[in-house]
């Protein structure tokens, strides 16, 4: 089994957004059982609500919000569990590396810019990021199975 981390700054938005997808997509390529997936953010704090531009990109693409989409605070025993770190920034990998001791030695950084301005157009470009990203990933994975 192998065990992915995406990790973002609070997994309430760019982080929801990589998580979904990378559910739905284990499912479609029938990976499901053979790979885990897990999501952390870097400040994640209680109350934080899901971010409602991140949930609209995902039911206009039909992809699930599940009730497992809950968001840990990262830490050094998460991230030894993982085999691979997706993380969504690069400023975000960065501090994972300055930060924690156990960051898996596999890496994808997905390069997707903070979402600062709320615009619907803002949020589709992120995930469109995400999904280039994540399917270097998935050609990766289908290879070694």
């Amino acid at each position: 089994m192998m065990n992915y981390l995406i990790v973002s700054n609070d997994g309430q938005s760019r982080g929801l957004m990589t998580y979904a997808y990378f559910k739905k997509r284990l499912n479609e390529l029938k990976l499901g059982g053979r790979v885990n997936v897990q999501l952390a953010g870097l400040m994640v704090s209680k109350g934080i609500k899901q971010d409602g531009g991140a949930i609209k990109v995902l039911k206009k693409r039909n992809i699930p919000v599940s009730g497992d989409s809950r968001v840990q605070a990262v830490n050094d025993e998460l991230l030894g569990k993982a085999d691979v770190l997706v993380a969504v920034s690069e400023e975000g990998y960065h501090y994972l590396r300055n930060t924690y001791t156990a960051v898996p030695s596999k890496v994808r950084v997905l390069k997707v810019s903070t979402i600062i301005d709320g615009q619907g157009e803002t949020y589709e470009k992120a995930f469109e990021k995400i999904m280039e990203g994540l399917e270097q990933e998935f050609q990766s994975l289908l290879a070694k199975n």
